[in-house]
């Protein structure tokens, strides 16, 4: 089996700003999945706690994942 990179992690906004939050949301993550590599980059909000934002991302080795990192 190939070895892969995968990445899960949150971030927290203030329940009431989620609104103006998620349209830059959505354009992180239609950016991010275009970067070379990205094999997968999904992003949710946590129903049970309001501003939770739950992501994780699956790329195919650390060069890949190194490259996203330092991408504007």
């Amino acid at each position: 089996m190939e070895e892969k990179v995968a990445v899960f992690g949150f971030l927290r906004f203030p329940p009431e700003a989620m609104e103006a939050v998620r349209p830059h949301l959505l354009a992180f993550v239609a950016a991010t999945r275009c970067h070379d590599g990205c094999i997968a980059y999904d992003v949710a909000e946590d129903l049970t706690d309001l501003g939770l934002i739950r992501f994780s991302e699956l790329w195919p080795d650390n060069e890949s994942l190194d490259a996203h990192l330092v991408a504007p």
